[in-house]
């Protein structure tokens, strides 16, 4: 009785080893963007809860408040990806999200910051 045994060839490796490489080289790149807009939650839900307190402040005492401490908001956002700025007059306010670190590298021009004002408006539409 002869047992044979079996092996994958030297070909047939080299093939499996092509395929992964050709998949690994169209997937890394599409999920360094989808990490990217993940990310981007970090900002959407820094600015949405600052946009609260801005109003509750104001509702308060009449005025937005001078700086983010006064009204309770911390400069990074919750996981750090993004530092958060104030502009304001009495009765308006800017809260802009400029993202940081590895969020700055991998996202997209268009949305390295985002912003929403007293009224609701947010900016870049595209990037909500």
């Amino acid at each position: 009785m002869k047992h044979h045994q079996q092996a994958f060839t030297l070909i047939e490796i080299l093939i499996v080893i092509a395929l992964v490489s050709i998949l690994t080289s169209i997937a890394l790149p599409t999920y360094g963007v989808y990490m990217a807009e993940a990310r981007r939650a970090d900002a959407y839900a820094s600015l949405t809860t600052g946009q609260v307190l801005m109003e509750r402040y104001n509702s308060q005492k009449g005025s937005y408040p001078a700086d983010l401490a006064t009204a309770g908001i911390s400069t990074s956002s919750t996981d750090g990806n993004y530092t958060i700025s104030l502009v304001r007059t009495n009765s308006t306010f800017t809260l802009t999200a400029a993202a940081t670190g590895t969020q700055a590298s991998q996202e997209t021009s268009s949305c390295l910051s985002l912003t929403v004002t007293n009224t609701g408006l947010k900016s870049p539409a595209s990037c909500w």
